[in-house]
């Protein structure tokens, strides 16, 4: 799985880019070869003005199936980056069990009940 970390303005400086990497890398390990590459984007959307204008941008790029693209703002930028990866994440498990459910095949390795 390729992970790209995009930050126009040095939002994730230092080790915060690093945590980041770590954070995506743990929440979408368990599907594998399903994941093409996530391409997560920082910006601060108001510059210096303040308010809820951290925002974080993840795009899934999935085998054979359509991209997941979820987007979160919040005053934190930690708190935007985590809600948008939780998002992502639960987007991905669903969008992983449809298709499995469409082609006849179940799997309960994502934390879905088995039917089996």
């Amino acid at each position: 799985m390729e992970i790209r970390l995009s930050d126009k303005h040095a939002l994730l400086a230092g080790s915060a880019s690093d945590r980041t990497d770590l954070k995506v890398r743990s929440a979408f390990a368990k599907f594998g070869e399903k994941i093409q590459r996530v391409e997560l984007t920082v910006d601060d959307v108001n510059g210096p003005k303040g308010g809820v204008d951290k925002e974080c941008r993840v795009i899934v790029r999935l085998r054979k199936m359509e991209d997941v693209v979820v987007t979160a703002k919040d005053e934190s930028l930690s708190k935007a980056v985590s809600q948008a990866i939780k998002r992502a994440d639960r987007t991905v498990a669903r969008q992983i069990q449809k298709r499995s459910i469409r082609n006849g095949i179940r799997h309960s390795n994502f934390g879905f009940a088995s039917h089996g």
